[in-house]
């Protein structure tokens, strides 16, 4: 009786992991998101068939996690073939970012504290190679995807050739780009987060070249690498934020690294940031303008966001640095550049916008980014005035996330129609707070009201961004005692 129990509890087993294995092969996001958290619970089980469902020697003793992991290597490394052989085909039969994602799975429960000796240690260095370099392998076959200039219709010819012999199939163009995307942003996603995994388990170990734990110093070159060619590269959101997200642990783990050599890559890579952007070196041809600079604000932040205090309550050097930097682009450069006899956008003007507006935006730089609210803010509304479309729009939006810093974001549910007065304050308080802006405010509408014609005119944009702030202002009682900043000098050029 015992031993047919056993029986049927290793053939229920059997058939789970066979399940577990499909579904990570699923073309079907929340079908490999079960398979990812199911082999995760596979793995926490003692099962002592484990070693002959994955095919293992019996006499060599492995950790549970280990087998699983290794044995899903294995199946990537088949649909990785596929993939260098046939994207399309791949893309509908092995997408790779399901056994991706249940090796992340897998690698969140691996304890990398509970191996001291060499020969356990040995196994996981050669299976933390072997992911790096099948990783790079499957980011350079679907890389060209997530950074083509319009990924969402991506469909290289040589893959519609192919799916336009596909019969029974209702394979259009659209439908196969979209599968495509998918495979590709998915997978992009899944090696961001599977090399912040290993960064978080190895780089604490790291003393030096020779001394290392799980991933040796060059291999932590190698996958920042990774990730600032995506975050500079990438033009598909998806595939650029997670790869902010793992960058973001990644210099986490770099900014408190016990290596002289990690802990001063961030400022490195900072310094030579700010350096590309005041030297105009930004490369037209891999950062976007069209989708808000791509990954140029992201990966900036991404290094940034764990820079050290040096002491509570100051600015963190490298933030207001760049703040500077940028503010200084945006308020002195030109709105065209001369290329080859040619005006163009200044580009370098634009990414400065989006990535500012980036910094403001991101709650954890809001006690780096206040200083710099009132520049920013004038900025903005100056930058209504272009007469190229590009920088309207970034003043724009960049304009619309200062306002949501300085009253905070919308408490009534019809937003700007009614505006509750939390999302305001007393003019003030405001000119107190901003006193450069009063003038402005005072000038733009004292301009822009002096004949019709002037409100017609493109200078008149501006008023749009000053009637938005205006109105959420009321009087003071106080005004007028101490403070000539008041709304009464504002209003006889708003009600004409």
């Amino acid at each position: 009786m015992i031993v047919a129990t056993c029986r049927n509890v290793d053939l229920r087993v059997e058939i789970l992991f066979d399940r577990v294995l499909q579904l990570l092969s699923s073309t079907q996001p929340p079908e490999t998101a079960s398979g990812s958290t199911l082999v995760q619970c596979i793995a926490q089980i003692n099962l002592k068939k484990l070693p002959e469902l994955v095919g293992h020697d019996r006499n060599k003793q492995e950790d549970q996690v280990y087998l699983l992991i290794n044995h899903i290597t294995k199946r990537l490394d088949n649909e990785v073939k596929q993939a260098k052989i046939n994207l399309y085909q791949a893309a509908k039969s092995g997408p790779m970012y399901g056994c991706l994602s249940g090796i992340n799975a897998l690698l969140t429960i691996v304890q990398s504290d509970k191996y001291e000796n060499q020969e356990d240690i040995d196994p996981w260095r050669s299976l933390f190679a072997h992911l790096i370099d099948l990783c790079l392998e499957i980011a350079s076959v679907t890389g060209p995807i997530v950074s083509s200039s319009s990924p969402e219709g991506m469909m290289p010819m040589e893959l519609t050739d192919i799916s336009d012999k596909v019969e029974g199939e209702n394979l259009n163009g659209q439908v196969t780009s979209q599968m495509l995307l998918v495979c590709c942003w998915r997978t992009i996603k899944e090696i961001s987060l599977l090399f912040s995994r290993l960064g978080q388990l190895g780089i604490k170990f790291i003393q030096n070249k020779d001394q290392y734990k799980f991933i040796s110093l060059n291999q932590v070159h190698t996958i920042c690498n990774y990730f600032m060619e995506q975050l500079l590269k990438s033009r598909h959101c998806g595939a650029y934020e997670l790869a902010y997200t793992g960058f973001v642990i990644m210099c986490e783990q770099l900014w408190s690294s016990n290596c002289s050599e990690l802990c001063n890559l961030p400022i490195e890579w900072i310094e030579n940031g700010i350096k590309m952007v005041e030297e105009n070196t930004l490369d037209r041809n891999k950062l976007c303008l069209t989708r808000r600079s791509g990954g140029l604000p992201f990966y900036l932040q991404s290094i940034l966001t764990d820079e050290p205090i040096k002491q509570r309550g100051q600015q963190r050097t490298y933030v207001a640095k760049l703040m500077e930097t940028l503010l200084n682009i945006i308020q002195n450069d030109p709105d065209t550049i001369d290329v080859d006899g040619e005006k163009l956008e200044n580009s370098r003007k634009i990414h400065a916008y989006n990535t500012a507006r980036s910094f403001y935006r991101n709650q954890r730089f809001a006690n780096d980014v206040l200083p710099y609210i009132e520049r920013g803010l004038l900025l903005s509304i100056t930058g209504f005035t272009s007469s190229i479309w590009m920088i309207r729009n970034s003043a724009t939006l960049l304009l619309s996330t200062i306002v949501q810093r300085i009253f905070g974001p919308s408490k009534t549910k019809d937003g700007e129609d009614n505006l509750s007065k939390k999302n305001s304050m007393t003019s003030r308080e405001f000119f107190n707070k901003y006193p450069s802006l009063f003038h402005l405010f005072y000038q733009q509408l004292q301009q822009t009201t002096s004949t019709r014609s002037s409100i017609e005119s493109l200078t008149s944009s501006s008023l749009f961004a000053i009637l938005l702030i205006l109105r959420r202002l009321y009087p003071s009682p106080l005004d007028g005692i101490d403070c000539s900043l008041t709304l009464d000098k504002l209003l006889p050029f708003v009600i004409k």
